[in-house]
């Protein structure tokens, strides 16, 4: 009887154990609901009073610029409706850790991290113009992650792991102001987010 309560006991531990560790790792919106690939989202700033959604803009007036990655001035506007796409096609969320494509679904643009150029901007913006899929050394600027930041919020980060021989620097993605815009790019100030699923009539 002693043997079966403790064998009872060591399954009912291993099932707690492989419960929270699958929730742990777990994105969620919202309403509570798991963060789902092909589902349209709004990112929202966490802290009210910070400026609202994101979007797109022109870097600057040069057509050699792609379109880059803007958090929209006023919190009201929760900007255009972006999906998640992990690495792994089969996944059924979106979990922290893993590499995603992040797409606007509006225009079918894929966001990739710039390289550094001086006609727009000098600094590492998230810009269009990246590939959806294909992981490997000519995809790796378009692979984007979602971890927990110190405060317990999600953040955005540029970590790709999807070519093994790649050096690649990792960093938080941040805000840059300038010119009377709010920039996403890498660095920057602390930009911790949150996740809405998009409505028509927001």
């Amino acid at each position: 009887m002693k043997l079966s309560i403790i064998t009872l006991f060591l399954s009912l531990s291993t099932l707690t154990t492989i419960t929270t560790t699958a929730s742990n790792d777990t994105i969620l919106d919202i309403a509570g609901d798991n963060l789902r690939p092909g589902t349209k989202y709004n990112i929202l700033p966490v802290f009210r009073g910070r400026g609202g959604g994101i979007s797109l803009a022109h870097l600057n007036h040069s057509s050699s610029c792609p379109l880059a990655v803007v958090q929209e001035l006023s919190e009201v506007n929760a900007g255009q409706p972006l999906t998640f796409y992990p690495v792994n096609g089969h996944d059924k969320t979106v979990k922290l850790s893993t590499d995603v494509n992040v797409e606007f679904t509006v225009t079918a643009t894929v966001w990739k991290l710039s390289d550094v150029a001086e006609e727009c901007g000098n600094r590492r913006y998230v810009v269009s113009g990246g590939v959806k899929g294909k992981p490997g050394l000519e995809t790796v600027s378009n692979w984007f992650r979602i971890e927990r930041s110190e405060s317990g919020d999600y953040k955005l980060v540029f970590c790709p792991h999807v070519c093994d021989y790649c050096k690649v620097l990792c960093g938080d993605l941040g805000v840059f102001v300038d010119g009377g815009r709010r920039w996403l790019g890498f660095g920057g100030d602390f930009f911790p987010v949150m996740f809405r699923k998009f409505e028509h009539d927001q």
